[in-house]
């Protein structure tokens, strides 16, 4: 039987993730006060910690809440047969919701949880691309190192590049940014 869905609580988890994401683009995630981020959504300070322990864990769910967004997209993509394809297609997709939400992402930078974000994305993308080369292997190709590392390699410096692009006042746009990719995609795919 299907678990029943409370929309009360999505309605509260919906305001104050949206909310929370205007609040981190006007200042670092150590200056959000839950009290300011509660008046703000609309939800009392009860009701928030009836659900969250504190703003860590709010933040835990809040970045939980991409990761499965990620995932869901992986999943959606995974169609495509050619690798670099549908690397090159996660990419477009994780490009477009980064280019959405600039301020919230160049503010987050000056934030000491950044670590812990850029650990959650790079963790993700890194087992999603693991994924992806070991069907790869199964199918019958023969990669240059292992997968772990292949991935780790690609992820990081992705994760690098993307935060490079966001950071740059004179970022060039996304389709300039998704070409360079395709073309050491296709350069360096093993």
């Amino acid at each position: 039987m299907e678990k029943q869905r409370d929309l009360r609580v999505e309605k509260t988890y919906l305001a104050l993730t949206n909310t929370f994401t205007q609040m981190l683009a006007e200042m670092p995630f150590e200056k959000i006060r839950v009290a300011e981020l509660c008046e703000r959504a609309m939800v009392r300070r009860a009701t928030f910690y009836l659900h969250f322990e504190d703003k860590y864990a709010f933040l835990y769910f809040y970045l939980h809440q991409f990761q499965t967004r990620f995932e869901q997209e992986a999943e959606r993509l995974s169609d495509i047969e050619d690798t670099v394809e549908y690397l090159l297609a996660f990419n477009r997709e994780m490009l477009s919701f980064f280019s959405a939400h600039i301020p919230m992402l160049q503010r987050s930078m000056e934030s000491q949880a950044m670590p812990m974000m850029i650990d959650m994305l790079t963790g993700l993308l890194t087992a999603g691309v693991k994924k992806r080369l070991k069907q790869d292997e199964e199918r019958g190709m023969v990669l240059p190192a292992p997968a772990e590392v292949l991935a780790a390699f690609y992820t990081g410096g992705l994760v690098q590049t993307v935060r490079d692009w966001i950071s740059d006042p004179e970022r060039k746009s996304e389709e300039a940014l998704l070409r360079d990719l395709g073309v050491l995609l296709r350069q360096f795919y093993w």
